[in-house]
């Protein structure tokens, strides 16, 4: 399915479906060698660089892409919260109601993915899916860039974790940074390995 057929399939309007296709429908690209511009070339996926509504449109595919993947999974980092308290107030999680429960297996910045779960069988299982539903949507996935980590509870022994994409191991990360904050692989408070001990880092 084209990404103008998804953009319909989620409710947007025809006309702005248009418009938007309107912007990348016959797109010239020229490429300049040693000063010379050679002959354009026609540009039939991806963005205009530099486009205001790059970002934009690439959420929104990216967006479709992660519910196709994981519509069907139950594997990730289960949390619950509660809006109507005190945040750090955490003995009001063991109520019965008024709590939500979430499920968070992947964080997003820009066209940077990682993928998260509880043991490194589930976050494969996670992988599986993404790597799977990539191909369907016309994605590469750069393995050269892809890591992984894990964190083990303080008390426990440290053990590499072995993850594959295409049967390729994927390098281990000691350090993994997002949004400005720092994961490390050896941490000493036990209440955060018990929420993200495993990080896939996958970019497009």
């Amino acid at each position: 399915m084209c990404f103008w057929a998804m953009l319909s399939k989620i409710g947007c309007p025809d006309k702005f479906v248009n418009i938007i296709r309107s912007f990348h429908d016959g797109m010239l690209a020229p490429v300049i060698d040693s000063g010379d511009i050679l002959a354009a070339f026609s540009v039939t996926s991806g963005t205009k660089q530099g486009c205001v509504l790059a970002p934009l449109l690439f959420s929104i595919f990216f967006s479709l892409l992660l519910d196709v993947a994981f519509r069907t999974c139950n594997t990730g980092i289960s949390l619950v919260y509660r809006t109507d308290r005190n945040l750090f107030d955490l003995c009001k999680l063991q109520a019965k109601n008024l709590v939500h429960h979430t499920t968070v297996r992947e964080l997003l910045f820009a066209d940077d993915c990682a993928l998260a779960a509880h043991t490194i069988q589930e976050a494969q299982h996670v992988l599986d899916c993404f790597m799977a539903v990539t191909r369907r949507f016309g994605l590469s996935v750069s393995i050269k860039k892809s890591e992984v980590m894990f964190q083990s509870q303080v008390s426990s022994c440290y053990l590499p974790p072995v993850a594959t994409i295409n049967n390729i191991q994927l390098p281990v990360a000691e350090t993994f940074c997002y949004l400005g904050s720092r994961v490390r692989l050896d941490i000493q408070d036990p209440s955060i390995s018990s929420i993200y001990p495993i990080f896939f880092a996958v970019w497009q």
